[in-house]
């Protein structure tokens, strides 16, 4: 369904305001209200967290290597408690990290200092079942992250000589599933709940500077929030989690958990475009353990991280449920973690 508001109208607010809701017939108002709801259900099922495919080995930094499964900005998203009609969901995700990290341990050597950049793609599959679980629309959903092309390089130390190493790698990252999320409906307010299991399906080696996966496990005890006004185009959404890691059984090392935040501010101007200020908050709460090196052993190492950036999204064809959606994150401040740039580019489709 769609409405054509009257051109005085719309050149004076696309989003209906209060002050003009008697100039227009019940029927339309709550057709761009509709309109709106079901654009932004359809464009930003992101509830599912998706996995960062970037692991430099040995990784043994705040989490290994400096990342985690958790890559900021590619969680945070229009819409991030909502979950549309019944249906299949598709989304693609193309991403570029560009990024670099301070002094740290990796394995027996101590890094002092590594360059990365990183062509990402996420893919992402979601079904919206028929019906409610507990008063709450579910969905299910998998991702799998492809390294389009990851290259770093940095210069490493030890008992008596430095090692410059540098390496490439495409390949399969760790891929993330959702069995089930659950999204409640509180009129303007919605609620979403559901773990997130990462499997280690990507390449890993303690011979390579740089991998495609993490060879430990995680679940992410994760859910989102999102007040969204459809009269006047008004949005705040919340994504949150707690990430527990397992060991990783190659290197002995330990990754301490982490607690993740990302947060978005957005204004639709129409049911089919909308801007937003975006942003995020990591921090590791626990410490690294197991085999660490010296003098970095009994230290915890806790990464933490804060950053900002923008966001659009955009549906191009009236008829045709399709979203373009593209994002920047900046690093504002970080320790012991890859500081940099996130551009993110993404086409969603509904079914």
């Amino acid at each position: 369904m769609s409405y054509r508001l009257p051109m005085r109208v719309q050149a004076r607010e696309p989003i209906m305001s209060s002050h003009q809701n008697i100039e227009q017939p019940i029927c339309a108002r709550s057709a761009d209200r509709r309109v709106l709801l079901r654009n932004v259900m359809k464009s930003a099922w992101s509830g599912l967290a998706v996995i960062a495919v970037i692991a430099t080995a040995p990784p043994v930094l705040a989490t290994e290597g400096g990342g985690s499964f958790y890559l900021q900005g590619m969680q945070g998203d229009f819409g991030a408690a909502l979950i549309g009609p019944s249906g299949f969901y598709l989304r693609q995700d193309i991403a570029l990290y560009d990024a670099s990290a301070g002094v740290r341990p990796v394995g027996d050597r101590v890094s002092l200092g590594t360059d990365l950049s990183a062509w990402l793609s996420v893919t992402r599959v979601a079904y919206a079942w028929e019906g409610e679980i507990l008063g709450a629309r579910a969905m299910s959903g998998i991702a799998i992250p492809f390294a389009l092309d990851l290259n770093a390089s940095g210069l490493a130390a030890g008992y008596g000589y430095q090692d410059f190493r540098a390496g490439d790698r495409t390949g399969l990252g760790d891929i993330a599933f959702q069995p089930l999320r659950l999204s409640w409906n509180f009129g303007h307010h919605h609620l979403a709940l559901g773990p997130v299991i990462y499997a280690p399906t990507g390449g890993y080696s303690t011979d390579r500077i740089i991998n495609t996966g993490r060879n430990r496990w995680g679940f992410d005890v994760a859910g989102a929030y999102t007040w969204l006004n459809p009269t006047r185009g008004h949005e705040v959404s919340v994504t949150g989690g707690y990430l527990i890691n397992s060991g990783n059984n190659a290197t002995g090392y330990d990754s301490g958990n982490e607690a993740h935040v990302d947060w978005l501010v957005a204004q639709h101007f129409s049911p089919r475009f909308g801007i937003a200020a975006v942003g995020y908050w990591y921090q590791q709460v626990t410490d690294d353990g197991g085999n660490q090196p010296f003098p970095f052993k009994g230290r915890g190492f806790r990464g933490s991280g804060v950053g900002v950036g923008a966001a659009i999204i955009t549906k191009p064809f009236a008829e045709r449920s399709i979203s373009l959606i593209g994002k920047w994150v900046h690093d504002l401040d970080t320790s012991n973690r890859f500081n940099g740039d996130i551009f993110i580019a993404s086409v969603a489709f509904a079914f």
